[in-house]
């Protein structure tokens, strides 16, 4: 046996209730939103931005959050005490920086900046110095997207509503710190479209890249060959295509439209890439609006495993269960801007989420409260259900608990671990104890699931 000390947060009598207006199955257990950090002004004054994720050797793992003037490093290792680290002032004062990892590098870019790319060394980290090895110019000045496709060691760099140059490949693999120009593609005639034709988001996996076209659409080519790319399917989603994830499998991709405010999310299917019909599909679209008036907007999509986590503005992190895609079923959420109540008034709350560390910490920017460090309850009931034994309580005996819990070092036999189960624990009316009171439990060991499937994106890279 193992033996738990669990904090419960019932009241006198009571099983727990795992969500609230504000809250389904995912809870705040971290936060960094210090006092003095700039905005961009204004009238609707932005301070975050977005977020990426970054993991040592040995486990230590790390947010990279934008600020408006900033490039911030946090220690995320702990994820209920995060710890500032490194910063470093860009030279401007923006409303976007993107952050994208290659080994032990990170990149930065921002848009409607000067500013070009700044490359990191990460290596030094958790004991050493994060150090800027350069801030490169020689490419591009600003740049709204980057994305690295891992595998073949480049980097995807599109402007966003910049008609100039439309996609920007950079050789990363050859020397990550002084990357080096592979082609600067127009792809409007490639995908004949004339005049206006732009890449606002980028993802890139095997030399194939899926772009969102802004009003144009959506669509998929093969960058494989630069001298000879080829687009390989498209569809008009009708309203402004912003970003998008594909499943794991490669059958689907899942397509958040920023513009107008209160569009649904979408599902393509991509069957028919690499094939002679390059026509793509709307299977279906989906939305859960957590305020009674109005719709919700998408951001950012992200795929790990058989859910889909999505950065979605004034409705906090959404995750979906995506096992069957063409159904996706909400299946928790944490709600980082409940300013606008039940209501929506436009493009304030989650600008960015992160959901690939391998420790389950969830990573959430939002561009007024900064970063939320988020746990969600898989609710693994099918794997077992282990039996808490209740000392000298009033009402003492057996009640079943659930064994989704969190645990702040590793499980093992015989190894004394405390849990946090402030919203996963249930027990049977009876049970009576004290509001934040520990008590002892003893819990037979059994599998427990603290994660989903991996994902194809490492916290690392």
């Amino acid at each position: 046996m193992i033996r738990f000390t669990i904090l419960t947060l019932l009241l006198l009598g009571c099983s727990i209730a795992s969500f609230s207006q504000d809250s389904l199955l995912m809870q705040r257990i971290g936060h960094w939103d210090p006092d003095g950090y700039p905005t961009t002004g204004g009238s609707s004054p932005l301070q975050y931005s977005d977020i990426w994720g970054y993991s040592t050797d040995t486990g230590e793992e790390y947010a990279l959050l934008g600020n408006a003037d900033s490039i911030l490093v946090i220690d995320v290792t702990d994820c209920t005490d995060p710890v500032r680290v490194y910063g470093f002032n860009g030279g401007n004062t923006v409303t976007w920086r993107d952050f994208k990892t290659y080994e032990d590098y990170m990149y930065a870019v921002c848009d409607g900046c000067t500013e070009g790319m700044h490359i990191f060394d990460l290596s030094g980290l958790p004991d050493g110095e994060v150090v800027q090895i350069d801030t490169n110019t020689d490419f591009f000045g600003d740049m709204h997207n980057i994305y690295i496709d891992e595998g073949a060691g480049r980097m995807y760099a599109v402007h966003g509503t910049n008609m100039t140059d439309e996609v920007v490949i950079l050789d990363l693999a050859t020397d990550p710190e002084n990357p080096s120009l592979l082609g600067e593609i127009d792809l409007n005639s490639i995908a004949g479209i004339s005049g206006g034709f732009h890449i606002h988001d980028i993802y890139v996996q095997n030399d194939t890249g899926y772009c969102s076209h802004g009003y144009d659409g959506y669509f998929v080519y093969d960058f494989g060959d630069l001298a000879n790319i080829e687009m390989l399917g498209f569809v008009e989603t009708g309203n402004y295509n912003h970003s998008s994830w594909i499943s794991e499998d490669g059958a689907y991709a899942f397509y958040a439209e920023e513009v107008p405010t209160g569009q649904p999310m979408g599902v393509i299917d991509l069957a028919n890439i690499h094939t002679s019909d390059d026509d793509l599909f709307i299977e279906t679209t989906f939305q859960d609006n957590l305020g009674s008036s109005g719709n919700s907007t998408p951001h950012n999509p992200f795929v790990r495993g058989d859910y889909l986590y999505i950065s979605y503005y004034e409705d906090g992190t959404k995750v979906y269960d995506i096992s069957d895609p063409l159904n996706p079923a909400l299946h928790g959420y944490y709600d980082t801007y409940p300013d606008n109540g039940d209501g929506y008034t436009g493009y304030e709350g989650n600008w960015g989420t992160y959901p690939f560390m391998d420790s389950g910490c969830i990573l959430s920017s939002d561009i007024t409260y900064g970063l939320n460090l988020l746990q969600i309850d898989w609710g693994n009931t099918d794997t077992c259900t282990p039996l808490v034994e209740l000392d000298g309580s009033e009402g003492t005996g057996t009640y079943s608990a659930s064994n989704h819990l969190t645990s702040d070092g590793p499980i093992a036999s015989g190894q004394d671990v405390h849990y946090k189960a402030e919203i996963s624990v249930e027990l049977k009316a009876g049970f009576e104890t004290p509001a934040n009171s520990f008590f002892e439990a003893t819990i037979d060991p059994c599998e427990v699931n603290t994660l989903p499937a991996s994902s194809s994106q490492s916290a690392r890279k």
